[in-house]
């Protein structure tokens, strides 16, 4: 339904050679991407938070971010009958998670705050490892 970002990109990507080599000479002079500001919404889903995120030695994202979400436990429930979760994880993650939500002053939809992780291809949300993603081919 939306998707916004407000990004800075740190430190100079060169502009000549293969792709993964000028990758990885940014990643080795300390490129990052400054998330300062992400919003996600998708029916009941909604995420908003910031963070940093780097390429590993393999040029595979990771990073750290900050989160606020709400409709989470649905959209795992989604993302374990497409298959991207195992459901015993997703059981567990959506019983801890949802002890940890608050209901906002203002009422409506529980919130969770909570960090997101991405490193060695898995996204962890808080202390679940959640999703094993895909590698970016570059």
């Amino acid at each position: 339904d939306l998707f916004r970002l407000a990004a800075d990109v740190v430190g100079t990507i060169p502009t000549t050679g293969p792709m993964q080599q000028r990758l990885d000479a940014w990643r080795l002079d300390g490129g990052i991407v400054e998330i300062r500001h992400a919003d996600l919404r998708m029916g009941k889903f909604s995420l908003a938070g910031e963070g940093t995120l780097a390429l590993d030695r393999e040029l595979q994202p990771e990073g750290a971010f900050t989160a606020r979400i709400q409709g989470f436990k649905d959209t795992i429930d989604r993302l374990a009958d497409a298959g991207y979760v195992e459901r015993r994880n997703g059981a567990i993650a959506k019983a801890a998670l949802g002890l940890m939500a608050k209901t906002p002053a203002g009422g409506g939809p529980a919130e969770l705050k909570v960090s997101l992780t991405m490193q060695d291809r898995w996204l962890s949300v808080g202390p679940f490892r959640l999703i094993r993603l895909m590698p970016v081919p570059w």
